[in-house]
């Protein structure tokens, strides 16, 4: 809010009522910006408080802080996320905790409309303190596998990253996770209880046999889930460039 009279920026992420009545409060010529619609529904209720006003409304998501910004900086803003969520942690309504093995309990939470809303939080079946360490390996050391092993090493459980080019390439990846992360190959990997596949679809068959897995296949009935095949040689004297795994 802005000191002594009507704010120029409003931040929202519910949306709906809320939204619109965060717009209600700014200046002529201010700027609303939605980052979520929690409340599951359109982003305004009534377009009457926008009308004639010359406001203007932005959209931000993390799809677009990813790819706008350098892995430094993005490194940087999540180091300053975490220490105002440790500083001040009555500013973050934890809406439920899970454990790391009821992560389909939880990704269910996430997609769920107006999900925090009068509902007691969940919360795991056991203490932290008791809670039994996993190792889990990945196939793969790109984008997501890297950060859900932030997330799991967060939680205390062991991670073992791979990729086709051994553990030489994705040292600095280990590094930058901490004690309980470690590169190794895929069979390694493959040997974890818990076993994260994160490679392109069309990956997928050589990551799977680097592992050490010898058969699999899917349904001839949906062919939208067929492995993508690879694109015939080309002709000598022309340069093609394969992509390797991460």
């Amino acid at each position: 809010m802005a000191l002594g009279g009507r704010p120029r920026v409003v931040l929202d992420a519910v949306g709906w009522a809320l939204a619109t009545q965060l717009i209600g409060l700014l200046e002529n010529g201010g700027t609303f910006i939605a980052y979520g619609l929690l409340s599951g529904e359109p982003l305004l209720s009534s377009t009457t408080a926008v009308i004639g006003r010359e406001l203007r409304i932005r959209g931000v998501s993390v799809g677009q802080w990813a790819h706008g910004r350098t892995p430094e900086l993005q490194a940087s803003d999540v180091e300053f996320a975490v220490k105002l969520a440790r500083k001040a942690p009555e500013l973050f309504d934890v809406a439920a905790t899970y454990d790391l093995t009821d992560f389909q309990e939880a990704l269910a939470e996430v997609g769920r409309p107006g999900k925090g809303r009068n509902r007691p939080a969940h919360h795991a079946s056991h203490p932290c303190e008791s809670k039994r360490v996993m190792r889990i390996g990945m196939l793969g050391a790109g984008q997501v596998a890297q950060a859900v092993a932030r997330h799991a090493v967060a939680a205390g459980h062991q991670v073992a990253l791979s990729n086709c080019r051994g553990p030489a390439f994705i040292a600095s990846v280990v590094d930058r996770l901490g004690p309980l992360a470690s590169a190794g190959t895929p069979a390694e990997a493959a040997q974890a209880e818990l076993v994260l596949l994160a490679v392109w679809w069309a990956d997928v068959p050589d990551a799977l046999a680097a592992a050490g897995v010898k058969d699999w296949q899917r349904p001839d009935s949906d062919r939208r889930h067929q492995p993508v095949r690879r694109q015939p040689a080309k002709p000598p004297g022309r340069r093609s460039r394969r992509r390797h795994w991460k």
